[in-house]
Order: C-alpha cells, then sequence, then structure tokens
C-alpha cells in the first residue's frame, strides 16, 4: 500500500519469511497473508479497510489515540470506505492489537463524531458527565441552505458547534455568525461554540455550564461528576 505524503511503499508479506528490504519500504507480516490481499487487482493489495486497520492498531499501541481517529475518519470523508465496512472488516481481525479501542472509535465515528474533537468531546464532557445524548449531524435549514449541526440537542433549543480552527477572522467566521443567527431566528435555538481548549484543558467546567444551560431548557437530568471532577476537588464540579 503505498503512502503517497512519505513516498514510502509498505509491503505486506508472510509471517515467517525474510526478505531484503529495499529503500523507501516498509514491510510487515501477517499468518493469514492469503486471506488479507485482493489477489485480483494489479499489483495485488490489502484491502482499504485492513490497511486503516493496519494504521490505527499501530497508532493506538504508540499511545497516539487522536492519530488513529483521524486516519481513519480521513479516509471514511474521502468516501474510500464506511465505519460500517471498517467494523465488518475488523470482526475479521481476532489478533489486532488495540482491537476494543479501535471498534470504540469505529463505533464512535459510525454514530455521528466524525473529527478527534468530536470524539473527545463526546467521551470527556458529553458522556463523563451524564449528559443528554445529541442529535449528532443534524441537517439545518435555518439559513436556506443545508448545513450540518455538529452536536445538537433539538429537544432542549441547544446547538454546540465545535470550532477547532486556530484563526476566526473573515468570510468563515462571518458565515458561521448569520448561521447561529439564523438558527436562533428560525429553530428558536442558541448556539454556542467550543473550542479545542474547553475540551481537553476545562472538559469538567465546559460540561458543568453545558448542564446549566441544557437545565434551563427542560433537561430534567443530573449533572455527573467524572474522575477529574473528583480529582480536582472544585466544589462547583462535585
Amino acid at each position: 500500500m503505498p503512502d503517497v505524503r512519505s513516498g514510502t511503499v509498505h509491503l505486506l508479506i508472510e509471517h515467517g519469511r525474510t526478505v531484503r528490504v529495499p529503500p523507501g519500504t516498509r514491510v510487515s507480516r501477517a499468518r493469514n497473508l492469503a486471506e488479507r490481499v485482493n489477489w485480483d487487482r494489479r499489483p495485488p493489495r490489502v484491502p482499504t479497510e485492513h490497511a486503516v486497520l493496519d494504521v490505527m492498531s499501530l497508532k493506538v499501541t504508540s499511545d497516539d489515540v487522536a492519530g488513529a481517529f483521524h486516519a481513519m475518519a480521513d479516509v471514511v470523508h474521502a468516501r474510500r470506505t464506511t465505519a460500517q465496512r471498517l467494523l465488518d472488516a475488523l470482526d475479521e481481525r481476532r489478533r489486532l492489537s488495540g482491537r476494543v479501542l479501535i471498534r470504540g472509535m469505529l463505533r464512535d465515528l459510525r454514530d455521528g463524531a466524525c473529527s478527534v474533537l468530536e470524539r473527545e468531546y463526546l467521551h470527556r464532557v458529553e458522556r463523563a458527565h451524564g449528559l443528554p445524548t445529541a442529535d449528532r449531524q443534524r441537517v439545518s435549514r435555518a439559513t436556506g441552505g443545508i448545513a450540518l449541526q455538529d452536536v445538537p440537542y433539538p429537544d432542549y433549543r441547544l446547538v454546540v458547534e465545535l470550532d477547532g480552527r486556530a484563526f476566526h477572522e473573515g468570510e468563515r467566521s462571518d458565515n458561521d455568525a448569520f448561521r447561529d443567527i439564523a438558527v436562533r431566528a428560525r429553530e428558536r435555538a442558541d448556539t454556542v461554540r467550543v473550542t479545542y481548549g474547553l475540551v481537553f484543558r476545562q472538559p469538567c467546567q465546559t460540561a458543568r455550564l453545558l448542564a446549566e444551560l441544557l437545565h434551563e431548557r427542560g433537561w430534567t437530568g443530573t449533572f455527573q461528576p467524572c474522575y477529574r471532577c473528583r480529582r480536582r476537588g472544585d466544589p462547583d464540579l462535585v
């Protein structure tokens, strides 16, 4: 499988074989090579799903969980495969390192967490603190066109937009502001924007404030302190 960006060719061979590795080539080994390769392609190659799982496994075992999710999301967004097809391929890989975590990431992507930031919001903010489950990637026509809302809570008229951009000037910022106003005017929903810092550095405080907003809008659930909240010992969180 060629790695276009690095110029590296990845070569899969049968487990136990020894080969001379030419420059620019990375060799991996598999015990079930005959089952893993699409022999009808020229040259024969590993199907996209198994190649992605191999990359994810390498990143997960090197503690680069965000990189594993990003690699998977890039391929799915490019429509080279789907999260469900990756899950089906994972069922065939009983010995894949990091299999449990990879399955969780694939399910998150299938269920609407489409970026590293969205997945971490799902785990660090929403699930960790017992917030209601959002209707992810919901279609909105408030502006007259079609837009996908990152983390909408339609029952409570609240939309969380996850903003991973480093800069906020220019036309994109204007478009975001216009969309926020349109959603407020036509869907009677308020929009709050959550950045990387609020998810990665302040997930507990962010969740606490979102819980207050949701309570104002009719949510009857209870904010649940996570292990980070208890470790901090902040009375507003525990």
